[in-house]
């Protein structure tokens, strides 16, 4: 190898090691603390019905107001329902209908809560747990990733974990078959929460995604 040639090379690999070190930086200085993401999180958030077309309310039927889906209502459902979001109705065919199972109402009643998105919303979040009050109350959560059996009543449970990833605070309920994620993404200036809601059925079928925008108010 001549000299020209060893001096082509290891000016080029120097020069890839400083690219290299530069793109390392550049990510760790995108990267924030537990507690720099829960301080972008804090705060009273309103949603923009303009920019989150999917939770937009629909029409009520003619003569009918204050319906849940009216602009204004304190929990948004959402605008076009599929069928993968329907509760199963369990019971034989033909025969006489089964007794409600206490049990399968409730944990239904408390899975489809979290199936909504709150016009309005105040989160008080921390490193280590984030509290959100809503028209439902206000809900606290560990932030440590692990599974919370919740009693949601009739002997019913869900399951709850939580945690915050990056700039997103990531949690996910599941009752029976049903599995619904929420994700809650704060811009870098903490003025915008994009929030994203995922259903699934572990039975099968597609699953369904949503996408809303809060901004701070």
């Amino acid at each position: 190898m001549t000299r020209r040639t060893t001096t082509a090379w290891l000016s080029a690999a120097m020069g890839a090691a400083l690219i290299g070190g530069m793109f390392s930086a550049t990510v760790l200085a995108q990267r924030a603390t537990p507690a720099e993401v829960a301080a972008k999180l804090s705060g009273n958030w309103q949603i923009n019905l303009d920019l989150s077309p999917q939770f937009r309310p629909a029409t009520p039927p003619a003569g009918r107001q204050g319906s849940a889906g009216t602009a204004g209502a304190p929990l948004l459902s959402l605008a076009r329902p599929s069928s993968s979001l329907a509760f199963l109705q369990r019971g034989g065919g033909g025969g006489p209908a089964a007794a409600p199972d206490p049990r399968v109402m409730a944990g239904n009643r408390a899975i489809q809560t979290v199936q909504q998105a709150p016009a309005t919303m105040t989160i008080a979040a921390t490193a280590d747990s984030v509290t959100i009050t809503d028209p439902r109350g206000a809900r606290t959560y560990a932030l440590d990733n692990k599974e919370v059996k919740q009693d949601v009543g009739g002997g019913a449970t869900i399951t709850t974990k939580s945690r915050l990833d990056n700039h997103t605070l990531r949690q996910e309920f599941i009752f029976d078959e049903t599995k619904v994620t929420h994700a809650f993404e704060v811009n870098p200036e903490g003025t915008r929460i994009t929030f994203t809601m995922r259903i699934d059925n572990f039975s099968g079928g597609a699953g369904r995604q949503v996408r809303g925008i809060y901004e701070k108010k």
